[in-house]
């Protein structure tokens, strides 16, 4: 199981590895306010119903432009993607 956890009174849930259909029925379920994943090395920021999907990218070996880190700010919702 991946690790749930509330923050700020925000429903939050990491899934980690390369497990699509485990990550579309946590974010479909609609029971999560944020999922954290990563793995695919792209940075994201999707929304789907009241779940938003945030993908960090990746510090070592990014897919797509330069390696990144997300600095997310809970109280505005701002994301941003910090170049290394």
């Amino acid at each position: 199981l991946a690790p749930e956890f509330i923050l700020a009174g925000m429903r939050c849930l990491v899934v980690v590895g390369d497990n699509a259909g485990r990550l579309e029925t946590a974010v479909a379920s609609g029971v999560f306010d944020y999922v954290f994943t990563g793995h695919t090395h792209a940075p994201a920021d999707r929304r789907q119903g009241k779940t938003r999907v945030l993908n960090p990218g990746s510090a070592v070996r990014p897919r797509r432009g330069p390696p990144t880190v997300a600095l997310f700010d809970l109280e505005t919702g701002e994301v941003a993607w910090l170049p290394l």
